[in-house]
């Protein structure tokens, strides 16, 4: 399996890349990592489903881009219609 990738050009596709490198990884066969105690949670005891969470982690940062791009693109709407009005 592959580590999280983190330079996508495109955010969106990086975040579906990441989502569906994690389900692929949730389907995969148990590998019980060392530490077996009970009542640990199931990221710990297995190390495809902490391998998951680092793609569901990638694919959150992906997701944060484009956030932080909408909020730009608002921004510069915001100073285009302001100079539109002036």
């Amino acid at each position: 399996m592959g580590n999280p990738r983190s330079n996508y050009s495109d955010p969106i596709q990086g975040a579906i890349n990441e989502i569906i490198s994690a389900v692929s990884s949730l389907n995969m066969e148990p590998s019980p990592s060392a530490k077996k105690e009970y009542g640990t949670w199931l990221s710990e005891s297995d190390t495809n489903v902490a391998h998951s969470i680092e793609h569901l982690r990638e694919a959150l940062n992906q997701l944060e881009k484009l956030t932080a791009v909408r909020i730009k693109i608002q921004s510069l709407n915001r100073q285009l219609d302001t100079a539109l009005e002036a």
